[in-house]
């Protein structure tokens, strides 16, 4: 019961842990779209303008020794928490965002203010990135003249008033204009998901705890009950319950009663805590076909990115796996070590003599 117990409490943790990596590393209601073909940025706004979407970035990964990034719309949606040094950023078509390591081999002091020459023109760094080799302009006239690698658009799934876009009607209008992503990322399904792990994993604990509950209830209910059978004719049911050791029995069955109600009580509202987590897709947990579906459709998700290039966000995606990944392990090896063989006392005393 124990190694159960430590297994299920130690994934329900780590899950945690991920849970408040990903709140506190993307910005909220975000998602990411991998375009298959470049699509020029206007065609895009109207299919977000169409959808209610005011909160939006767009940008072009280019081929070229730079590795350079063109964007347009809200870039703190992808750079929020990671800019190291900045001046104004103004937004304007002359400044270039840097990423730090991109600075350090090009630049031999702090670069913030200077100017930076691209494609015959010049740009002055107005912020520095943190942990990155990139370089972002606003400049969008640049990816007419460059190899365009990929497009990707990252939108807030909320309108004006805050009120919740459904991430299928924006699919829906964005295929509809001709738009097709490749891949998407919705970021508050991965923290759904994560929710519904936690919540399965006490969910399973609960269980667990309910039926080694009742076999306690059952074993104590089976001692008194026999215990009355074998006396009832020689003492009344008040005289027998108000024995010593039979009184100490009946406060067990109250205890692990009141266990039992308390158990059974979080079991349910976990359960339609679990149920209200409504995801785009259905998943049903005592499935196979549907555990493989989402198992399938989430490593198709990586084979993406790492065929096509990780991008920010996405990098995520693969932390929280490899975590949850290395949760899984650990509890599979503290239940099967638990439960391997300990040499008995006397083949220890054999080996020392």
């Amino acid at each position: 019961m124990k190694n159960t117990i430590c297994a299920l409490l130690m994934v329900a943790l780590i899950t945690f842990f991920m849970y408040i990596y990903v709140e506190s590393n993307f910005y909220g209601g975000m998602a990411e779209f991998c375009l298959s073909e470049a699509v020029q940025p206007e065609k895009i706004k109207e299919a977000l303008e169409q959808g209610q979407v005011y909160d939006y970035l767009i940008i072009y990964d280019l081929y070229n020794k730079e590795n350079s990034k063109v964007y347009t719309g809200n870039i703190n949606m992808l750079l929020a928490g990671r800019i190291k040094e900045k001046t104004d950023i103004e937004l304007s078509e002359r400044e270039v965002l840097m990423g730090d390591r991109f600075a350090a081999k090009n630049y031999a002091y702090n670069p913030i203010g200077k100017k930076h020459e691209f494609n015959n023109k010049e740009y002055s760094i107005t912020a520095i990135i943190n942990d990155s080799d990139d370089i972002y302009y606003n400049d969008v006239n640049i990816s007419e003249n460059q190899n365009i690698k990929r497009q990707r658009v990252y939108a807030v799934l909320k309108d004006k008033d805050g009120v919740v876009i459904e991430e299928n009607t924006l699919l829906s209008i964005l295929k509809s204009k001709n738009i097709a992503p490749d891949s998407h990322i919705y970021y508050d399904n991965l923290s759904k998901l994560l929710i519904k792990l936690i919540i399965l994993c006490f969910i399973s604990l609960f269980i667990y705890v309910i039926y080694k509950l009742i076999s306690k209830l059952k074993k104590l209910l089976s001692s008194i009950f026999s215990g009355y059978e074998d006396s009832k004719y020689n003492i009344d049911i008040r005289e027998y319950v108000n024995k010593r050791e039979n009184y100490s029995v009946i406060r067990g069955m109250v205890l692990y009663s009141a266990a039992l109600i308390i158990s059974i009580t979080c079991s349910i509202v976990l359960l339609i805590k679990y149920l209200n987590l409504r995801m785009p897709y259905r998943f049903n947990p005592v499935s196979p076909k549907s555990i493989y579906d989402m198992i399938k459709s989430f490593f198709d998700l990586i084979l993406y990115y790492l065929y096509n290039g990780i991008t920010e966000m996405s990098l995520i995606v693969f932390k929280v796996a490899f975590m949850l990944f290395i949760a899984l392990i650990l509890s599979l090896a503290i239940i099967i070590i638990k439960k391997l063989p300990r040499p008995s006392s006397s083949a220890v005393s054999v080996k020392k003599t």
